[in-house]
């Protein structure tokens, strides 16, 4: 690998501070990059912020550039079309009605730099600057796959379809590396847009595993019993976004029941529900702070991730599991993540959870606080954000002239990951 003076991020929204799973990611992985190479992150925010720069870490800057007018109003016609949120798409076809974003990438450029599109719709924005620079691409998702799953069927969903996967395909293929979060995800891209095996690496999604306090089960049911809690609590923790919202009504259709736990709704996935039905041991807590995302964490009885469909990998997961808490998910919430199934958690499909949650409840203490110990040691070991950022800090650390043990895969290929 070249050398790397600094690294140059876009992003279709903003990072800081990160909530939801694209901004826990970008926030983490280049706050561990920029350990060793300036990171800045130019970010699209909406037409009612204000542009500014903010140092977020040592080494990490986030450059936020407003929407213009004609951008806000084109976006809106465009949502009209699809009936879904489509920011991200849209700025794939719009970037040129806000050319302040492309200008404060150019201005971002030296020597040696390395240009990454999280996510491939900043792309065409980026590339419009694009001097010679080098060029990686960090997959979230397979976009294609996502999108085609969340989009209604019609003429012109398969239109847009095939705008995301031009874009994706031309992201892919000028990317000299192609960061994905999974095997699998590295897998389906490679084979959709025939990538070289060399070109991929493995950087799962990962969790500050320091910064969440790890408590067993025995000790929730005892603050349970301390709180004069009535009721377990069953967790689910979720962005306003298609794949976490059909989850969540899975979760109401759940809560109707089982009713005698409650259960806890936290995040933006919570404010379109807030207009809908629901059974009275439903609570949503909408967007929460660290603190109450904190004491959710150490109350709950279980966590839940009923979801559908979706691509990468869900860091919820993580942050349950590191937090001591029994996990009941689907086969698709817990792709990815290659943990026990029946050990590190239980898989079960929608119309079994009920049944899953029972035995979750009912399972003696001692033995979930040792299943609950070695998830936590797990998740120590392999999804720490330092744990996972290791073999990409290692690439871009060799200098010229030194030996690197480490070129594309990093270890980490989508073959043998």
């Amino acid at each position: 690998m070249t050398p790397v003076s600094k690294l140059v991020v876009g992003s279709t929204f903003g990072i800081y501070p990160p909530r939801g799973g694209g901004q826990l990611r970008i926030f983490h992985l280049y706050r561990q990059l920029a350990r060793k190479r300036r990171v800045d992150v130019v970010s699209l925010v909406e037409s009612d912020q204000q542009p500014s720069r903010r140092q977020l870490a040592p080494g990490l800057t986030e450059i936020r550039i407003p929407k213009s007018e004609a951008h806000t109003y084109a976006e809106a016609e465009f949502r009209g079309l699809t009936r879904v949120p489509v920011t991200d798409v849209a700025f794939s076809q719009l970037h040129h009605l806000t050319p302040a974003f492309s200008e404060a990438v150019a201005a971002c450029l030296e020597a040696d730099c390395v240009l990454v599109a999280s996510h491939p719709y900043a792309f065409p924005a980026m590339r419009v600057v694009d001097d010679g620079a080098d060029w990686w691409y960090d997959a979230h998702n397979v976009e294609v796959d996502l999108k085609g799953a969340m989009l209604p069927n019609g003429r012109i969903a398969k239109r847009l379809l095939a705008k995301i996967r031009a874009v994706e395909r031309e992201c892919c293929g000028h990317a000299r590396m192609v960061l994905a979060s999974c095997a699998e995800d590295a897998e389906r891209l490679q084979a959709l847009y025939r990538l070289p095996a060399g070109r991929l690496m493995v950087i799962p999604n990962g969790v500050e595993v320091s910064s969440i306090r790890f408590k067993p089960p025995t000790e929730r049911r005892a603050l349970t019993a301390r709180l004069r809690m009535t009721q377990p609590l069953a967790l689910f923790i979720g962005s306003w976004h298609e794949p976490n919202l059909l989850a969540a009504r899975q979760i109401v259709d759940l809560a109707r029941q089982v009713p005698d736990v409650r259960f806890a709704i936290a995040g933006s996935v919570g404010i379109p529900l807030a207009q809908t039905e629901r059974p009275a041991n439903i609570e949503l807590f909408g967007v929460v702070s660290d603190e109450l995302k904190e004491a959710l964490l150490s109350v709950a009885a279980v966590a839940l991730n009923p979801m559908l469909h979706g691509s990468g990998t869900n860091m919820k997961m993580l942050d349950y599991m590191a937090a001591g808490i029994p996990v009941i998910s689907t086969a698709v919430g817990a792709r990815g993540l290659g943990l026990a199934l029946g050990t590190d958690l239980r898989i079960a499909t929608p119309d079994r959870f009920g049944e899953a949650l029972r035995a979750t409840l009912d399972e003696p203490g001692e033995l979930a606080d040792e299943r609950a110990r070695a998830t936590r040691r797990k998740i120590e070991e392999r999804f720490d954000w330092q744990v996972v950022t290791a073999p990409l800090l290692s690439a871009i650390g060799q200098r010229e002239g030194e030996t690197n043990q480490s070129e594309a895969v990093g270890g980490r290929s989508a073959i043998n990951a």
